[in-house]
């Protein structure tokens, strides 16, 4: 992706604290910043009184945005899912570290990690445009350009510094030229079917995830539909055919996802595992082997 994420260790230790005291709001955060290496201490949290060790948590908060900064990002994982484990429930302190661990998880592009952690994220402290900024680059990475669009008018809505607000508008202009190239690739398609394709698609892999290949059929139809020249969902549409045993209708859709995208990895892959089903005993692919098809998002 030409476009980064806001990284949490792009500043030294200092500098993050000084930044976090000025931001921060005005009860419950103070009381951590103000005692970065302080034992433990009674904070006055959601659900009552908590003993919190906030330099200990601070530690881990400041090495894992090192390690994340270094280009460590397996370690950043595991120190800064420690830090995560260690904030109470709907804190500030939470959303720090599901910030950079949504952010590591980013750089190691398993977006489907990193956006349910960006998300509470964002829902904890929407007032906090790099949040928001770095929600959206992971919805970039999941291809779902719609919901980064969205995420990127909130971080420039709460006034983000000029670096963040240049990457947010350059995000933008990225999300605008990908659905460019896509109606000038699909002749008829139109900005408002693209927004309705993405939640159709999105469904139909929520379906493929729970087994519901009936679902995700009419879904991945819809989809195709909405966007006749979506790979994915023509891909994803043979890949429910072939967990229901439809080989022939899954060779079709296969080969549309083919016909518009030659070098589709993904597409030449579900080929190959449906020539093997067709040589195995009748039966086999029927029933859900989902985990053996996956899917493509």
């Amino acid at each position: 992706m030409s476009k980064k994420h806001s990284k949490p260790g792009s500043m030294t230790r200092a500098q993050r604290n000084k930044a976090q005291a000025h931001k921060a709001p005005p009860r419950r955060m103070q009381g951590l910043t103000a005692l970065p290496g302080s034992g433990p201490v009674r904070m006055d949290l959601p659900g009552g009184n908590w003993i919190v060790n906030v330099g200990a948590w601070q530690a881990l908060l400041d090495d894992g945005t090192d390690q994340l900064e270094a280009g460590d990002f397996d370690q950043a994982v595991q120190t800064l899912t420690k830090a995560l484990k260690s904030a109470p429930a709907g804190t500030p302190m939470r959303s720090r570290a599901l910030w950079a661990l949504g952010t590591a998880w980013a750089q190691l592009e398993k977006y489907d990690v990193a956006y349910p952690l960006h998300k509470e994220a964002v829902a904890l402290e929407p007032q906090r445009p790099e949040y928001w900024h770095n929600l959206a680059m992971t919805c970039l990475g999941r291809h779902y350009p719609v919901e980064a669009e969205a995420a990127w008018h909130k971080c420039l809505a709460v006034e983000p510094g000029a670096d963040l607000r240049r990457m947010a508008l350059d995000g933008l202009c990225e999300v605008e030229s990908g659905r460019a190239m896509r109606i000038a690739a699909s002749p008829g398609l139109t900005v408002e079917a693209i927004r309705a394709h993405e939640p159709v698609f999105r469904a139909g892999l929520d379906a493929i995830d729970r087994h519901d290949f009936a679902a995700a059929m009419a879904l991945f139809q819809q989809s195709a539909a909405l966007d006749n020249c979506h790979r994915q969902s023509w891909a994803n549409l043979g890949v429910a055919l072939m967990a229901s045993g439809r080989l022939d209708e899954s060779e079709v859709a296969l080969r549309r996802a083919l016909q518009i995208d030659p070098a589709y990895a993904f597409a030449q892959s579900r080929m190959r595992v449906l020539e093997e089903l067709r040589l195995a005993a009748p039966g086999v692919g029927e029933g859900g082997e989902a985990g053996a098809l996956g899917r493509v998002g």
